[in-house]
């Protein structure tokens, strides 16, 4: 899969957040999102999240694969995730840290052992 597909793809990746504004749902192309409540959960795909974000509009919900424990475990076991898959996560960190800075609930302490 070449570079430019996974960013497409990723770019579209639903993420959750967790606006400071109220707005009924918006009707795009790809599908529906919203509405978004102040304080409450909603799924938005990543560009529209750190575009949210880098407005100071919502805060990006720490994705279930940067969890702490999950990367952890991961690590541990030895899992092995397919590159087309790594290459997604990685765009999806890479865009989300270079778009918006991300309050994560903890910082990640797990560091390579190579």
């Amino acid at each position: 899969m070449e570079p430019s597909e996974i960013e497409f793809l990723a770019e579209n990746v639903r993420v959750s957040i967790v606006p400071n504004f109220n707005e009924g749902a918006l009707f795009l192309m790809e599908g529906d999102v919203g509405p978004f409540r102040a304080g409450m959960p909603t799924s938005v795909p990543l560009w529209m999240a750190a575009d949210l974000r880098s407005r100071k509009k919502c805060r990006i919900v720490q994705p279930v694969f940067l969890n702490p424990e999950k990367l952890e475990e991961v690590r541990l076991n030895g899992e092995k995730v397919a590159p087309a898959t790594l290459g997604l996560y990685y765009y999806i960190c890479r865009s989300e840290t270079r778009s918006a800075t991300l309050s994560f609930s903890r910082r990640c302490p797990i560091r390579s052992s190579s």
